[in-house]
């Protein structure tokens, strides 16, 4: 009994037992099936249904991970329950379930790219790490436009980086500024290509279709590169090979070029009614006799109508550009390469006015050992341009000469009569630009550029993110020149009647004085060779590593590099033999010989930077340089620029991720730095000499080149660099996923400018000339800057995409060297922005008897009295004109001084009002040399495969006055032309718009001088504010049904239009951008074109 029981207990137990183990399994099954390992498979693309090579794909919180393959394909185990990460550069990185990973993921784009690294000195970090003020443009979206310089492309596109161009001349350069100049020395930006200090040119000679991008540091981030930082520094990162199968890349375009707001010339019959209310008001008004005088008859007035003789029309021609560009890129995991050539040919709309320019990149990155990889670059342009040679064009991209003479050749004066070129009514110092064209002179110009870079880097095994790494770099550039300017002749016909403007085709007889005229165009001969080059050699150690929430990376380099070159150039002058295009063929006796020997210059630097970086929300940065220039004198060579600043990712914090659920990102950042500019003497520590061609020693006769020593053979040892402290705050944000708002503010002290410090010498000294420049200025600059943008998929075919920028920057001078006698005046610089307009503040026109007697009357209202409280004088002048000939139809200006004087301190004061219009009457009427406010905005959208985008800049805040070629005669520099006369024409803006008797509420005042039209004035001033758009992209995808049939993976086709409208132009005669209407102007492009992907 007892037995049985003990069994029965016994299976009563075992039984129990089993019956917990199976409801432990039962209560395990589903467990089991969660954790059970499974392989996920699947293929990531793009919104464009193209592969997504290289994605990385990870399991959270494991090590395991993959990257998708060359069909954007992959595969990786992980428990059905874990996550599985997707994630590549630039799109929202997506999270799945590992057993409900879909078989196709589509990655969409980010709107704000806080993952995307940015490029920033000697090195990368991610968007949302930055703490400095860092624009950037993704050279996609400007990739299609032709130019012949890179940074005409920028035009527009970010904040406080300011795109000038001075002419549409396909030979000409335009020039990048960054925020504003703190010092009124030269301070260019620096340009940094791969890593590597490179220069404008090399800079412009980049086509973007190399591009990846381009950043640019605006504030004290750029202190890292020490005495070159501060104009800020422009960053481009050229295209990489990337692993994957070959791809094959190949555009083509081809443009037409026209003229923007060509200048509208008086008729023939417009400038004959003109020059005779001209020569009347100059009877009436002036007092000039009637004999002096040639009036048109109205029998000439009548045969004018029927003649339109249009020397501008005549050379000017629309103009063709063409562009090739072919990228080849690939590789594997060990190495990876880029190949890319570009070809660019530009018209210009004269004849013999062209550009050519091409270029190869070559860029190989090799994995050389387990831990040792290589990347060695090699890039080679040339650029070669050429163009009509015309004495009158001393600034040749300008051709304001050659404009400036087919545009006023009267109309009633044709260029050719029988074919043979008329001179009639060419001024003594003017020129036939048609037969400068017909001649053979020519300007020849080639430059080319190649570099070579080579990088090794070894990554230390035993300990993680310890790299050792040396790179360094060649370049080498050369310029030859060649110039031949040939005289020519013009001819002269008979006039239809004595002195008439009007001809016959009648020549003169041969003999007779006015048969011919002979123009020299210079006569001469001319060839130029130059050669620069530059080295730089960086070796460094890096380390980074996360530590927890703890992320460190540090770098610590040496910097060694030195730029130098030589040139010659070599010219004669008068021919000898005709056509013997060498210098044999010119006379030895008119010889001249320049040179330039060995320019060099040296630096070498030591350079920190730590990265600090907390749970990705708090950051610090900081960089220190040391380093020396031998622009300067030992002794004064060093000097230390350092810099730190800071961000606070408010955004990641828990307090701001419960409260606040419309902003997705939120940081604030601050920087300091001490920035340097050593570009704006070179070599002022050393004695230099210069030459003085054809002169003659003491005792001697025979003439040669005279060496005499400059900067009044003086030297100076203790100037050193410009220094400035760059101050920097700025906010990022992100609202509702697809609003971005960036804002900084900036401002910078910079002291120690060099400056021409002629005061530190006596009078006696008889020091008059330049002398060695001292640290002495003192400026101050602020400003700001607002970026928005907004990208937002609206349907499932079209996306919105909007940004816009705005910029404001000032200066004021604080300490400067000036004439002592400006000191205290209206001319005294200190205090105010530097330059600005000079002229007189007018009331207008004095449209009636009545208008000017209340002028005049209170000009004799400031006549100074005399002891006695009478006038010390009772009849007023105006600018020399004596008050009996002031007359209605003149312009009316303020009394506000008269000659300044010195009180018994000797301090300087501006005279009061005297009554009468002088110089002393001049005052400063626009404070701004250029904008202070510059501003773009870019609207575009995609629908389905259609992308549209519209670039549009504009400027505005300041008070802009029309050119003296305007209202007065063409002067400055080669700028030459009559405001109106026989010889040359006036633009139409003027005609039927100036003031007569009969035509009282005319526009703009008399003809005649003493109407006071020709003084710069206040009633010349117009608002400033400009607006064009800039450019205009469009491209179309064709459907990939219709390429593959073709052997093509991706088919676009694009068109291209730059300057296409202006909005908004303060000017009614010109374009905003020339600086004078007779220059060569803007220049509209139609530009059509197609790529190929395979």
């Amino acid at each position: 009994m007892n037995s049985r029981k003990h069994r029965t207990t016994r299976f009563t137990n075992r039984w129990s037992a089993v019956h917990a183990l199976l409801i432990m399994l039962l209560l395990t099954l589903p467990l089991t099936a969660q954790n059970q390992q499974i392989t996920v498979k699947a293929k990531v693309m793009d919104e464009k249904s193209e592969p997504v090579i290289g994605a990385t794909v990870k399991v959270e919180g494991t090590t395991a991970g993959t990257v998708t393959d060359l069909s954007g394909s992959f595969q990786i185990k992980a428990a059905s329950n874990q996550t599985v990460s997707i994630s590549y550069i630039g799109y929202v990185t997506q999270k799945f379930r590992a057993g409900q990973v879909p078989v196709v993921i589509t990655l969409q784009e980010e709107t704000e790219k806080l993952d995307e690294l940015v490029v920033v000195g000697y090195g990368a970090v991610k968007r949302a790490n930055l703490t400095g003020a860092v624009a950037n443009i993704d050279m996609k979206e400007v990739a299609d436009i032709p130019a012949p310089n890179l940074a005409s492309v920028l035009m527009g596109t970010m904040p406080g980086v300011k795109v000038s161009e001075a002419t549409g001349n396909v030979v000409g350069n335009s020039t990048i500024q960054i925020r504003i100049n703190g010092s009124w020395n030269s301070e260019e930006p620096l340009f940094v290509i791969d890593g590597f200090i490179r220069d404008l040119n090399a800079f412009n000679m980049l086509d973007p279709s190399e591009i990846e991008n381009i950043s640019v540091l605006k504030d004290a981030a750029a202190a890292i590169y020490g005495v070159r930082g501060a104009g800020g520094v422009l960053l481009v990162t050229t295209k990489k090979g990337k692993a994957g199968k070959t791809r094959v890349s190949y555009s083509t375009s081809y443009g037409i070029n026209q003229g923007v707001n060509m200048p509208e010339m008086m008729s023939a019959y417009e400038q004959g009614m003109a020059l005779n209310d001209l020569w009347q008001q100059e009877i009436t008004y002036k007092g000039e006799t009637a004999d002096s005088k040639r009036f048109f008859t109205a029998d000439e007035l009548n045969a004018m109508k029927n003649m339109d003789y249009n020397w501008l029309e005549m050379g000017w021609k629309n103009s063709g550009n063409m562009r090739h560009t072919l990228n080849i890129s690939g590789g594997n995991d060990d190495v990876r390469y880029f190949i890319g050539g570009s070809y660019m040919w530009a018209d210009g709309n004269f004849a013999n006015l062209n550009m050519n320019r091409y270029g190869l990149r070559v860029g190989v990155d090799a994995k050389m050992a387990r831990n040792l990889n290589a990347s060695f670059g090699m890039n080679y342009n040339d650029k070669s341009t050429e163009m009509p040679l015309n004495q009158r064009d001393s600034e040749p991209e300008r051709m304001y000469g050659t404009f400036s003479d087919l545009a006023r050749a009267p109309r009633f004066t044709p260029a050719y009569i029988n074919g043979i070129p008329v001179g009639n009514s060419i001024p003594s110092n003017g020129s036939h630009p048609l037969e400068v064209m017909n001649s053979g002179s020519y300007r020849r110009n080639k430059s080319n550029d190649m570099s070579a870079s080579l990088s090794l880097e070894y990554t230390v095994e035993k300990i993680k993110g310890l790299k050792f790494k040396v790179s360094g770099s060649f370049s080498n550039g050369s310029n030859f020149g060649k110039q031949l300017s040939k005289p020519y002749y013009v001819y002269n016909f008979i006039p239809l009647t004595e002195k008439s403007p009007l001809l016959s085709d009648q020549q003169y007889a041969i003999g007779d004085t006015q048969y011919q005229r002979k123009i020299e165009n210079g006569d001469k001969i001319y060839e130029s060779s130059s050669r620069s080059y530059n080295y730089q050699l960086n070796p460094e150690v890096s380390y980074a590593n996360k530590f927890g929430k703890h992320d460190l990376s540090t770098l610590l380099m040496f910097e060694l590099s030195e730029s130098g070159g030589n040139g010659m150039s070599l010219s004669r002058q008068g021919v000898i033999i005709e056509n013997y295009e060498v210098m044999a063929g010119y006379a030895s006796s008119a010889q001249t010989t320049a040179s330039n020997i060995n320019t060099k210059s040296r630096r070498q630097s030591l350079i920190g930077r730590l990265n600090y970086n907390y749970d990705n929300r708090y950051f610090i940065e900081s960089a220190t340089r040391y380093e020396a220039s031998t622009n300067f004198a030992p002794g004064y060579r060093w000097g230390l620029f350092p810099s730190i600043s800071g961000g606070w990712r408010i955004s990641e914090e828990d307090f701001f991720k419960e409260s606040i659920t419309f902003m997705d990102n939120l940081k604030l950042r601050a920087s300091y730095g001490r920035l340097g500019n050593d570009k704006v003497s070179m070599n002022q520590w050393r004695s230099s000499y210069g030459t003085i061609p054809d002169a003659a020693y003491v005792g001697g006769s025979a003439l040669s080149s005279v060496l005499f020593p400059t900067m009044e053979g003086l030297f100076i040892l203790n100037s050193t660099w410009e220094k400035t402290d760059s101050y920097n705050a700025g906010i990022d944000m992100r609202l509702f996923g697809d609003f971005s708002v960036n804002i900084d503010g900036f401002y910078r002290h910079t002291f120690d400018i060099l400056d021409d410090y002629k005061s530190a010498f006596p009078q006696s000294s008889g020091i008059n000339a330049a002398t060695p420049k001292l640290n002495y200025g003192v400026q101050d600059s602020w400003g700001g800057e607002l970026e928005l943008g907004y990208n937002k998929k609206l349907t499932k075919d079209f996306t919105l995409q909007l940004k816009g920028n705005i910029a404001y920057a000032t200066n004021i001078v604080l300490k400067k060297w000036q004439n002592p006698g400006n000191i205290g005046t209206w001319q005294d610089e200190v205090g105010r922005i530097r330059g600005g307009e000079v002229g007189y503040f007018s009331y207008g026109i004095a449209r009636t008897q009545e208008e000017l007697d209340n002028w005049i009357s209170e000009l004799k209202s400031h006549i100074p009295l005399d002891e006695n409280g009478n006038p010390k004088y009772t009849e007023i002048t105006v600018l020399g004109i004596p008050e009996s000939a002031l007359k209605p139809g003149m312009l009316m200006f303020k009394d506000v001084g008269s000659a300044r004087y010195q009180d018994a301190d000797g301090n300087w004061h501006d005279g009061a009002p005297d009554g009468n219009i002088t110089d002393e009457d001049r005052r400063i009427i626009s404070k701004y040399d250029s904008a202070p406010f510059t501003y773009g905005f870019t609207l575009g959208f995609t629908w389905k495969d259609i992308k549209v985008d519209a670039i549009f800049s504009g400027a505005f805040g300041n008070d802009v006055v029309f050119e003296k070629g305007f209202y007065e005669n063409a002067s400055g520099g080669s700028r030459s032309g009559d405001f109106l006369s026989a010889q040359s024409n006036q633009l139409r803006e003027w005609y039927g718009n100036y003031w007569t008797e009969s035509n009282p509420d005319a526009k703009y005042p008399r003809l005649d001088t003493y109407s006071l039209r020709n003084q710069r004035s206040t009633f010349w001033m117009r608002d400033g504010h400009n607006l064009r758009l800039r450019s205009l992209n469009m491209s179309y995808n064709v459907p990939k049904n219709l390429t593959k049939s073709l052997g093509v993976d991706q088919l676009r086709v694009f068109f291209s239009g730059t300057n296409l409208l202006t909005l908004i132009n303060p000017y009614p005669y010109k374009d905003a951008s020339v600086g004078f209407w007779s220059d060569y102007p803007m220049i509209r492009t139609f530009n059509f074109g197609l790529n190929l992907n395979f």
